[in-house]
């Protein structure tokens, strides 16, 4: 529970990190490089090439470091790129400014399917399928906040002078936020996944131990099928349960002879 709280907390505010960037990004290139919105376009442009790339390259880092590590890792490193991005405001520094932002969307866009994928893999069963929507109305949570959010503190902050100002203090906000998750995720990575959760990806066991089950269920069908009994009855005899016919109750049980 406390590993889910924690991954379903961090989801929220890697959507608000995104939007934030999205919603500032444009307006703060203007003010403090003057760019228009024609150069702001191939940004738009190298973004969504950006975005593209995490996607691609996730098995790859995940694989390689282990999910646990890759989504501390993206978490830790996306807080400093903003944080750093947004400090930099004087003319001459949009290369680095640009660079440090785009990191900052790659490693977000790394960070969203591994929290998902982590997410959906603690809750099973029936609320597996439920999870992926219960996820898509966190994620517009933090879209929400994000808009409310960044936008205020961005108009207090904007005729400020000095560090912070310019709405530097935003992205401050949110790589604090950003960092903290990074700690949360950490201590689920140490504390409860190598204890208590093994990942699919890193450990097929529990893909291996189902499909052992259902080659053994097959198995016992096509026994009992070749033996005269339905494949009701195979069921019942799986599960170690009773049948139910007409003529009275049948107790059917794993190697037992139904009676005549």
């Amino acid at each position: 529970m406390v590993a889910s709280s924690i991954l379903l907390t961090a989801l929220i505010i890697n959507s608000m990190m995104t939007n934030t960037v999205g919603i500032l990004w444009p307006l703060f290139m203007q003010r403090h490089f003057q760019w228009t919105d024609s150069q702001y376009s191939y940004l738009l442009l190298a973004a969504g090439i950006s975005s593209s790339v995490a996607l691609g390259v996730l098995p790859t880092m995940q694989k390689r470091v282990g999910p646990g590590l890759t989504r501390v890792a993206a978490s830790a490193l996306s807080a400093v790129c903003a944080t750093a991005g947004f400090m930099i405001k004087q003319p001459g520094g949009e290369a680095v400014h640009c660079a440090l932002m785009l990191t900052c969307l790659f490693l977000c866009a790394t960070l969203d399917p591994s929290l998902q994928a982590g997410i959906s893999l603690r809750f099973l069963g029936l609320w597996h399928g439920r999870s992926f929507g219960g996820m898509a109305a966190l994620i517009g949570i933090g879209s929400v906040l994000a808009n409310l959010i960044s936008t205020g503190v961005f108009d207090a902050t904007y005729d400020s002078e000095g560090f912070f100002g310019g709405g530097s203090s935003v992205m401050l906000l949110m790589g604090l936020l950003q960092a903290c998750c990074a700690g949360g995720l950490f201590f689920v990575h140490r504390r409860l996944d190598q204890g208590h959760y093994v990942d699919l990806v890193r450990s097929p066991s529990s893909a291996e131990t189902n499909r052992s089950r259902i080659t053994s269920y097959a198995q016992e069908l096509h026994s009992r099928a070749t033996e005269g009994y339905s494949s009701e009855d195979a069921h019942t005899s799986m599960l170690g349960g009773t049948n139910t016919e007409d003529e009275g109750v049948v107790v059917v049980g794993p190697g037992s002879e139904p009676e005549a």
